[in-house]
């Protein structure tokens, strides 16, 4: 059956369920003001010291408050640390906001900042994200609502890493008890999870920028894209950001009760390859492979035109953004040279095949297994053949942090500040200390991150950023897709919901049901 026979079925039967007036969910004991927020999957981690992916980041964004944070404009505003100083190149003093509490009802104070970012560092920990934080010499409490931070050298991204989820002093002692009833101190507090069906937020009354505007959060993990969208066209879910197949989304917005938000987006969807693989380290292979590969097209009947072309990991917003970069336009006639030349020519007696085959890793999702196809019909057409191989999200999440696959496609969410080069590329940072899952190694790449990272000038550090995203593109240490847009939906009569670049949830507090319930 082709996907396009698949989705108008799937349209057939939503309108079906329209028909039958599942327009609103009557059935479901939610309170009015309460809101049902779609997601594709459950959280890796719900410690924001170790969870990485989408949905872990969307529940630390609604549980936990960091010292800065940034705004939907990019920018880093106060956030438990009130205000702060720089003395010198290397030291950072935080003055705590007052009065903080936990979601237990325990103070917030000094001896809590330290305690993360110490646990963070800690070899013990395993956590993902201590690489980043090696720079940290020394952490000082100098009183309940002051700490100090003394860098081995300038780290000119420093503030910006700042914006991790704090957790309560004595937090590991819980071991992996915490992960499953976090506490912390944003705006909606844990009330239950239902493994691989949903979790639960209650609003933490004493949140320190106010009462959230909803009595009842709930995360409902719906993997099928049908289902989620059925329970969308239902009511039962009245909120989605991104989980909504592009080409159901403009029937939906016909729907006199929904609104749709459409805004650019900063998130990065790329193919990543496995360079220790005797084949793909071979860079005109993998040349070839983006040259077959038509993403205007893609973008143009995948995403029904919600992206932009990506040249690399930064969107062309960001400051650092670098527009001179090697590309590879579609060109199967090249593609096929660049095998030819790279060793693999096609043999007659394999019908042009060259003896290719690769390993695609991809999840359940509707959307990930449709750009598999497009991406094995491509290859197919320069030789090369592609076994698609799908897996539940926890399982194919796991392979790819752990660099077992040889393709695989992703997006990267929460793209900020350009230091995030170094968690993807550095070469410290191959699994499982970092995100360098591909095992790219360049020396050049290397310094020029470490030396971006020392300087605060930001036009010094735009040179060295310009430099690296040349090379990467260069090298093809990813092949580039899209920026996808960020695409809400929501019933209505929502209020208040602030979309970021990132998709970020830091404004999940601000909402609410105008006339104060849901409207269906």
């Amino acid at each position: 059956m082709s996907r396009f026979l698949r989705h108008f079925l799937v349209w057939v039967f939503v309108v079906l369920a329209g028909a039958f007036h599942f327009h609103c969910a009557r059935d479901v004991e939610w309170p009015q003001d309460g809101l049902v927020v779609g997601m594709v999957s459950a959280p890796n981690n719900m410690d924001p010291r170790y969870g990485l992916d989408a949905t872990s980041l969307r529940t630390a964004q609604v549980m936990f408050s960091g010292l800065v944070r940034f705004d939907e404009e990019a920018k880093l505003l106060p956030d438990l640390a009130e205000r702060w100083e720089q003395p010198d190149s290397t030291t950072y003093v935080f003055y705590l906001r007052k009065g903080v509490t936990f979601h237990d009802g325990v103070p917030f104070t000094a001896a809590d900042v330290a305690y993360t970012y110490d646990s963070i560092m800690d070899p013990k920990s395993k956590s993902p994200r201590r690489e980043t934080y090696r720079v940290i010499d020394e952490i000082e409490v100098e009183d309940l609502h002051t700490v100090r931070f003394t860098l081995k050298e300038p780290f000119s991204p420093f503030l910006a890493s700042m914006t991790g989820g704090i957790v309560p002093k004595g937090a590991e002692d819980l071991g992996d008890a915490f992960a499953r009833h976090p506490v912390g101190t944003g705006p909606f507090k844990f009330k239950h999870l239902i493994p691989d069906q949903e979790i639960a937020f209650e609003p933490f009354e004493e949140f320190h920028e106010g009462r959230p505007g909803l009595s009842l959060l709930v995360f409902r993990f719906i993997p099928d894209d049908t289902t989620r969208l059925l329970e969308f066209k239902r009511g039962t879910i009245q909120f989605t950001q991104n989980t909504i197949p592009p080409d159901m989304v403009a029937p939906l917005s016909r729907e006199s009760d929904v609104e749709v938000l459409t805004t650019p987006g900063t998130n990065y969807a790329y193919m990543g390859f496995n360079l220790k693989d005797p084949a793909l380290k071979n860079r005109a292979v993998r040349q070839a492979i983006a040259m077959a590969i038509d993403v205007e097209a893609m973008i143009t009947h995948l995403l029904r035109g919600n992206a932009i072309q990506a040249t690399g990991v930064l969107s062309p917003q960001h400051w650092a953004y670098e527009e001179e970069v090697t590309q590879y336009p579609f060109n199967p006639e090249r593609a096929r040279a660049l095998l030819d030349e790279a060793g693999f020519p096609a043999k007659e007696t394999d019908r042009g095949g060259r003896g290719l085959t690769f390993l695609y890793k991809t999840s359940q999702d509707d959307l990930a297994r449709r750009k598999a196809e497009l991406v094995k019909e491509s290859l197919n057409k320069i030789g090369v053949e592609i076994d698609i191989r799908t897996y539940d999200w926890a399982t194919f999440y796991t392979d790819i942090r752990t660099g077992n696959f040889q393709i695989y496609s992703l997006e990267w969410v929460g793209i900020n500040d350009p230091d995030m080069y170094y968690y993807l590329f550095h070469s410290n940072c191959f699994p499982p200390t970092g995100a360098n899952r591909g095992y790219y190694s360049d020396p050049d790449v290397d310094q020029w991150i470490e030396a971006a990272r020392r300087t605060a000038d930001r036009w010094t550090r735009k040179e060295f950023y310009g430099r690296i995203q040349k090379r990467l593109a260069l090298d093809l240490a990813y092949v580039s897709l899209w920026h996808p847009h960020n695409i809400v939906l929501t019933r209505k009569g929502l209020k208040g919901f602030v979309p970021y670049p990132t998709g970020n949830f830091r404004s999940m507090w601000k909402v609410y049901w105008d006339g104060g319930g849901k409207k269906g």
